[in-house]
């Protein structure tokens, strides 16, 4: 018989999905912005929550901090393009993983709820300040009660800015 017809699964709801391409390198107590995406493969989202985080692995725990939040409206069969941006808390030099969680309090019921993680391909690499004195000089010659003059260089070898940085010379 020629009655039967088949046509594409279409799922019932909203099914959200989110991807987030990170930046390759990062410093702690920096800014930080990533690119997120959310599709969305069902019916429409009046607004849903997303969040950006930095975890020392790939799994979504309560280890891992939230660098930033926001809401975002999407219609059917839509993609939605977020600039997140935030600061990366103080954290030790290494390899990090930052995940886009889209609708992080499950208030929207879907058709599918374990693609609402994800996870960036490549981890981002993040180096705090190191501060290395290059070079210190003065006169050769020093009188008790006299100014005496000091001249310092330093740099920055590491990958984080050295903000309010103290420094002291000792004789």
């Amino acid at each position: 018989s020629n009655n039967d017809a088949a046509t594409p699964a279409f799922p019932v709801g909203p099914d959200l999905i989110i991807a987030v391409s990170a930046p390759a390198n990062g410093g702690p107590n920096e800014p930080i912005q990533a690119q997120l995406t959310i599709k969305n493969l069902g019916s429409p989202v009046a607004s849903t929550g997303w969040s950006l985080r930095i975890s020392a692995d790939d799994t979504l725990d309560g280890n891992d901090a939230i660098l930033a939040t926001g809401t975002a409206t999407i219609g059917t069969a839509q993609e939605v393009h977020i600039l997140a941006s935030g600061t990366v808390p103080n954290l030790p030099s290494g390899d990090y993983i930052l995940m886009a969680v889209v609708d992080p309090d499950e208030r929207i019921p879907e058709a599918d709820e374990s693609n609402n993680v994800g996870v960036a391909l490549a981890p981002t690499h993040l180096e705090a300040a190191d501060l290395v004195a290059v070079s210190v000089d003065g006169d050769s010659i020093a009188l008790r009660g006299v100014p005496y003059d000091i001249h310092a260089s330093f740099k920055n070898a590491g990958g984080a800015r050295g903000d309010d940085v103290y420094y002291a010379f000792y004789f």
